[in-house]
């Protein structure tokens, strides 16, 4: 945090910042918690010339059940809400 810009920066250069579903999950206490700490607004970066290529395939690829699908679906959805109600400005 630095003069109220909250910076999350996704780096996994190995996957092209891939999301994962870990990140997911993540990505909501982390903006509350620079919320918590003064930010004004959320930045997303990325690493090492990659934004995101978005969630990561590898991981879906390795879903075996109805139930692991529906759950990492959940974790994208309720982290894309999450981000679209936040009450800061996020870039």
């Amino acid at each position: 945090l630095y003069q109220g810009i909250g910076r999350i920066i996704i780096n996994r250069p190995e996957s092209r910042n891939a999301i994962s579903k870990e990140m997911w999950l993540a990505i909501p206490r982390i903006m509350e918690d620079l919320q918590s700490r003064g930010a004004r607004v959320i930045v997303f970066e990325g690493s090492n010339d990659f934004f995101a290529a978005g969630a990561d395939l590898w991981e879906l690829q390795n879903i075996k059940t109805a139930e692991e699908a529906r759950d990492n679906w959940q974790a994208i959805a309720n982290c894309l809400d999450f981000v679209a109600a936040f009450a800061l400005p996020t870039i």
